[in-house]
């Protein structure tokens, strides 16, 4: 017969101090799911680890290594090659559609938080989180790596990747001193990020509205791709019932085509093409 599962809830300081006990106690297993990883994250690893799981037991990390998060030093393969260093045995995949956060110890228990493997989430952000203790367990650990099936192992591509983000945050260094001196709103922009990303996609939109007559949201797509290739990455998918859905800029495309239309600036005609409404301006 199945038990309930067991949750503990967990606030401020006490996620991390679960996630030392989950790491100490785990004898053969660990998947760590992460979209961002920092050298501190990596160091909390390594000492609350037991020697004898460095030497015997499997480690899997699970994380974002896009450029924009490599470019902004929010995931570190250097932190990545820490772990591959000190792990015998260690499997490290790209999953770039990747957002939970997931600690699974054994098959045993699991942490299901907000915080990130990086300083911030150990130690700085306000953070919450629930430690899980049940037979499904294994589920969720079957789940999370087979869609990590749908990324890349670059379990020995670190050194490549780490020359790759030192090319990519000397490029970036200027455009963030420039953003900064020109206001946070700026940064965001630059970064691509939340409201800030919409925002684009929707002014991108607009122009092609204007630019190209109607048009349905298929012949939209290369258009807007073609405009702006940095906001539109077909790598980044989403995995969903068990199969890669498709890329997630399309979806953010959809969606702010919603967002203009409750404001009234853009119009859906009867054949399933979009327009600019009547008055509108871009």
């Amino acid at each position: 017969m199945q038990t309930e599962p067991k949750l503990t809830l967990l606030y401020g300081s006490e996620w991390s101090e679960s996630l030392s006990a989950l790491l100490n106690s785990a004898q053969s297993e660990l998947v760590i799911a992460t979209p961002f990883i920092s050298l501190e994250g990596a160091a909390f690893v390594k000492q609350n680890t037991t020697p004898a799981f460095r030497r015997i037991g499997k480690l899997t990390i699970i994380t974002n290594l896009s450029e924009r998060n490599m470019a902004f030093g929010v995931t570190d393969p250097h932190a990545l090659r820490a772990l591959r260093k000190h792990f015998q045995t260690i499997a490290i995949r790209d999953l770039r559609s990747l957002h939970a956060k997931i600690y699974i110890g054994d098959s045993k228990q699991a942490i299901i938080t907000s915080a990130n493997l990086t300083n911030g989430g150990l130690a700085k952000n306000l953070e919450c989180g629930t430690v899980v203790i049940t037979e499904d367990i294994t589920q969720l650990r079957s789940y999370l790596l087979e869609a990590a099936t749908a990324g890349n192992d670059v379990t020995e591509k670190l050194d490549d990747l780490i020359a790759l983000a030192q090319k990519l945050q000397a490029d970036v260094q200027p455009l963030i001193s420039s953003a900064l001196e020109a206001g946070g709103d700026k940064l965001a922009v630059i970064e691509g990020n939340g409201e800030s990303r919409n925002a684009l996609f929707q002014q991108v939109i607009l122009a092609t509205l204007e630019s190209e007559g109607p048009l349905s949201v298929r012949y939209l797509y290369p258009q807007i791709q073609r405009r702006h290739p940095n906001l539109c990455d077909d790598d980044e998918r989403d995995f969903r019932g068990g199969k890669l859905s498709e890329p997630s800029w399309k979806h953010r495309v959809r969606a702010a085509l919603e967002g203009l239309q409750r404001k009234g600036r853009v119009a859906l005609l009867a054949d399933g093409r979009w327009m600019l409404a009547q008055g509108a301006t871009v």
